[in-house]
């Protein structure tokens, strides 16, 4: 970070980033990343660049003894044309110590820049968690953010797309697991300001025991973004009388010409479903836990990366477990 702040073009491009709101300026967790971030990680691509191997950034929190604090601060600009896969994951080594992260990851995807950006969230029970994503895309881009939410205590993600010419695309996919008396809140936006754009949200999750969940999505369309398509979709299961699921999708459309939809779903599981793997051998537990993981899956499954995909079935299944 200190080699990227010592050129005059690349500092100019990190303050223009962190001068970009995107959707979230009641959002208080930004200024206070800006103020205690001390250590921070640049990533650029050169143009046409294609690279194979994710960036894997892992977060560690180990025992200090007493509470504390973290803000990482991220600066990722894929270049025109160049292709790039960036993993980051959260886990906590120690149960026991109280922690807060608040992150912010600020992206620049150029044009007919491909990025793919995978969250996979595993903190402590004791852990304070926010994520501040904020994307600005370009002509032809395609950013997708796959995001996996199973540790913490208290879990705020804020995740900001803003569209800066056409035909580009946005895909977002979420899960979140929550039980004990973990909140889990997701926040996201999408702002369609320019025309023939797609893009394509789905978020699925499970909460239990005392837990509860929130997501408010919203996605807007100004009045020059004709030709948009735009898809929505929060699907949410509640499996306890104690837990609670909050949704709230929303669309602002100023166009008239443009193809969008959004829902919500809150329910429990189908019980004849569960009948029907009872009757074919499997036990009530495994019946409903096959089922919940499927449920889970649907999303995961659009992971493209094979490891990161099956590692993050495996993280699900260590969280039933």
């Amino acid at each position: 970070m200190d080699k990227a702040l010592a050129d005059e073009t690349t500092r100019q491009w990190i303050y223009e980033q962190l001068a970009h709101e995107g959707g979230t300026a009641q959002n208080t967790f930004l200024p206070l990343n800006q103020a205690f971030a001390s250590h921070g990680l640049y990533i650029a691509t050169s143009r046409n660049a294609v690279v194979s191997t994710p960036i894997h950034c892992l977060y560690i929190t180990t025992s200090t003894g007493q509470a504390h604090h973290c803000h990482p601060q991220h600066f990722v600009k894929a270049a025109a044309g160049s292709q790039l896969t960036i993993l980051e994951s959260f886990h906590d080594l120690e149960e026991a110590t109280p922690s807060f992260i608040n992150a912010a990851t600020h992206i620049e995807v150029a044009a007919n820049a491909h990025l793919h950006y995978y969250r996979l969230q595993g903190a402590g029970r004791e852990s304070l968690v926010v994520n501040n994503t904020i994307v600005r895309q370009h002509r032809d881009s395609v950013f997708s953010h796959y995001a996996l939410d199973l540790g913490g205590k208290v879990v705020r993600n804020n995740l900001a797309a803003t569209h800066l010419d056409s035909n580009l695309e946005t895909h977002y996919y979420g899960v979140y697991f929550g039980n004990g008396n973990q909140h889990i809140d997701n926040q996201t936006f999408i702002d369609h300001a320019m025309p023939h754009c797609q893009s394509n949200e789905l978020y699925k999750g499970i909460m239990t025991d005392y837990a509860r969940g929130v997501f408010n999505g919203k996605v807007t369309v100004r009045q020059d973004a004709q030709k948009t398509n735009a898809f929505q979709q929060n699907s949410s299961l509640v499996l306890s009388a104690n837990a609670i699921m909050d949704t709230k999708p929303q669309l602002e459309i100023f166009a008239d010409d443009v193809r969008c939809s959004h829902g919500a779903t809150v329910g429990q599981l189908d019980e004849s479903s569960v009948f029907y793997l009872r009757s074919r051998g499997l036990s009530p537990a495994n019946a409903r836990r096959l089922l919940q993981e499927a449920f889970l899956g649907e999303v995961v499954d659009n992971m493209p990366h094979e490891a990161i995909r099956t590692y993050a079935h495996q993280l699900i299944t260590d969280k039933f477990a």
